[in-house]
């Protein structure tokens, strides 16, 4: 089984679409490659020194200002100083937040360039565009298609390159986009007060749960009751 080191180019990491894009290549080549995950930046060290056993590299990364994330240079600055000696073959998953994926194509010419410069064999790429929304739809089938397509070519080495985006008009992909963006706004506006309340709900419930004694328990349960006042009259 080939060897396969994946790098989450991301700078938002383990909260980041390119996260959920990397576990969906996971769950297909699980049994394909030896796989091992690496996030730019806190692993650099680690990375290279993996560089010099693995057979396969996936980059994933979101495409910013038309290019590679800045950490993600800085990695390409901590290979070519490494001066490896095993070449391992490159590939890539890149997403963006337009609707069309050939927006990702300066970005792959960036990693093309690193690898030629380095003395790596450039692989597959998958070039994702929609952002964020595509992962939240029903159109994400149309990714996992094509990571199970891309994911062939890697083992083939027949160095595609594939395309998605949600398959509807420009004009409906700004009017879902700015909707996408409204309904974000809302959820992170509503979340915190939601836990507070729900913070409070589960510490006034617990009551029954705990016996403390003397002031302990009156304090306990002055507290408790407050809270409670409180959720009672924010709901």
């Amino acid at each position: 089984m080939e060897k396969m080191i994946i790098v989450n180019g991301s700078p938002r990491a383990a909260v980041s679409n390119s996260k959920k894009l990397i576990e969906i290549f996971k769950n297909i080549n699980s049994k394909k490659f030896n796989i091992t995950e690496f996030v730019c930046r806190r692993d650099n060290d680690k990375i290279c020194v993996e560089f010099e056993n693995t057979d396969n590299v996936l980059f994933v990364f979101p495409l910013y200002t038309d290019g590679v994330p800045s950490i993600l240079l800085q990695l390409f600055k901590d290979i070519e100083k490494a001066e490896i000696k095993n070449k391992p073959k490159i590939n890539v998953i890149i997403n963006c937040g337009f609707m069309e994926p050939f927006q990702n194509d300066t970005a792959v010419e960036i990693i093309k360039i690193f690898s030629e410069q380095c003395g790596f064999e450039f692989g597959s790429v998958l070039c994702i565009g929609s952002g964020e929304a595509i992962m939240d739809t029903p159109f994400k089938l149309f990714v996992n298609m094509k990571i199970k397509s891309f994911s062939k070519a890697i083992v083939k080495n027949s160095k595609k390159t594939f395309k998605v985006t949600m398959p509807i008009t420009k004009s409906m992909f700004l009017k879902a986009s700015t909707s996408y963006g409204y309904r974000k706004i809302i959820v992170k506006i509503i979340k915190i007060p939601y836990l507070i309340l729900c913070t409070i709900k589960k510490k006034y419930f617990m009551l029954k749960y705990f016996k403390y004694t003397g002031r302990n328990e009156i304090l306990w349960k002055n507290v408790c009751l407050l809270e409670f006042a409180i959720y009672l009259i924010l709901i």
